[in-house]
């Protein structure tokens, strides 16, 4: 009995010896994986770093060595520095390269022409040591700010074209400008330029703009505010030196907003294309009479031919009214049935069947004209003129004149009635052929009186 239970106590001693051992052993090489796993860990991520730090500063380099390359390219233009010190590169060229950062360029502070388009610039902060700049081209980057570094102080020419640009700055530092270009950004009102003393060149195609303003007695030459929302030319009567404006693809409609720039006698220039006001009856001849200095309408020459059809049509010469006057009293006389005139039958005794008597306002005619009659009643008949103006006091219808409305007047001329019409004061005055025909029947010769046209 006891010798088994010895023998049970020792195998269950041995089982637990061999369990302790198995278990001891696992936990050991566990722990030894953790090791190896977090040494191996550790290892490969300090050699991924060294060979990271290793890669970036390669990269690095040889990024700087290939800007720097292209900066040797782009250089142009040897000359004297500003100080005339010293040879140096005046122009430096950076088309298309997708560039993001130029902090390299504050070593080529002595350039004067920098351009920097089709890239992918944001600051031109660097651009401020540059004190001898004179001409910047950053179009089609990704600018939002106009000018926004330490103004040189020459810098004349600036094209900002294709940028992202919402607001105009104050540009009182620049009072140099003489060029300023902002085709497709996004700008909603003109202001900051009052300081601009030398602008001569303005363009802001393809914006926001909705309406001309801060550019009171600037001394602009050229303006572009094409392709905007303007409804109004306004604002422009100060801008004395324009010669040409181009308002393309706006929404102008009225022309009575020509008077806003009837008065710049310098003006070569104007594009209305595009524009509602072009859809009026007889559009190209009303701009061409009110601005009669223009050589270009909407990008096509001007005639000396248009010039005169426009003014003939809207303001026509006193002998053009004479000659159309005569044409219509012609034409319309044709029209009635045919028949002699007793004042076309001269005889001996009366050989001039009219005597006209001509001269200004106020000259006299009507009083000569009675004379004769009283004097010579014997030769001369007085031909009674027919108005259509208010009968004067001590005026006499049938004797000084005959006095019509201008509804009759109008409908007698349509008939043929009339010889000869004029338009005095704003009222109408005309001799009939009965007139002259009452006065030939007494076989006197007419005698009528009449303004010069």
């Amino acid at each position: 009995m006891a010798d088994d239970t010895e023998s049970e106590i020792g195998d269950a001693t041995e089982i637990t010896d061999e369990s302790f051992l198995k278990e001891f052993n696992s936990t050991v090489e566990i722990q030894n994986d953790e090791v190896v796993s977090q040494l191996s860990e550790n290892i490969d991520t300090q050699s991924l770093q060294e060979v990271e730090k290793t890669q970036d500063g390669s990269e690095t380099e040889e990024d700087w060595s290939y800007l720097e390359d292209m900066i040797a390219n782009g250089l142009s233009q040897l000359g004297r520095s500003a100080d005339g010190t010293m040879q140096v590169f005046l122009s430096l060229t950076l088309n298309n390269f997708d560039l993001i950062d130029i902090s390299i360029l504050k070593n080529y502070k002595h350039l004067q022409t920098i351009i920097l388009s089709n890239n992918k610039l944001t600051d031109l902060s660097v651009l401020g040591c540059m004190e001898s700049l004179v001409k910047l081209d950053v179009s089609h980057n990704e600018v939002t700010t106009l000018l926004d570094f330490q103004p040189p102080k020459n810098l004349v020419e600036v094209n900002f074209c294709h940028n992202v640009i919402e607001e105009l700055p104050d540009l009182s530092q620049h009072r140099r400008l003489v060029t300023l270009i902002l085709d497709y950004n996004n700008i909603e009102e003109i202001k900051g330029l009052s300081s601009c003393y030398c602008l001569k060149k303005l363009s802001l195609a393809h914006n926001r703009i909705q309406r001309i303003s801060g550019l009171t007695n600037l001394p602009l030459t050229h303006l572009n505010l094409s392709h905007n929302n303007i409804r109004k030319i306004e604002n422009l009567e100060t801008l004395k030196y324009l010669k040409e404006i181009n308002l393309e693809g706006n929404q102008i409609i009225d022309i009575a907003e020509i008077r806003y720039i009837r008065e710049l006698r310098l003006l070569r220039k104007l594009n209305f294309q595009r524009n509602p006001i072009q859809e009026m009856s007889d559009y190209r001849l009303s701009i061409l009479f009110r601005l009669q200095m223009l050589t270009f309408l909407d990008g096509t020459p001007v005639t000396p031919n248009e010039k005169v059809h426009a003014t003939n049509m809207f303001n026509p010469p006193r002998d053009v009214i004479a000659a159309r006057d005569h044409m219509v009293h012609v034409v319309r006389s044709l029209m009635q049935p045919a028949k002699v005139f007793d004042s076309t039958l001269t005889s001996m005794a009366t050989p001039y069947p009219m005597l006209v008597l001509t001269g200004p306002s106020g000259g006299g005619k009507r009083y000569l004209a009675k004379k004769l009659c009283q004097e010579f009643p014997d030769y001369f008949g007085l031909g009674v003129s027919t108005t259509t103006r208010p009968q004067r006091r001590k005026e006499d219808d049938g004797i000084d004149y005959f006095f019509t409305t201008q509804a009759e007047f109008e409908k007698d001329v349509m008939e043929g009635k009339f010889i000869e019409t004029a338009q005095c004061g704003g009222y109408l005055y005309g001799i009939t052929r009965e007139a002259i025909e009452s006065v030939a029947r007494k076989g006197l010769a007419c005698t009528v009186h009449m303004a010069f046209e």
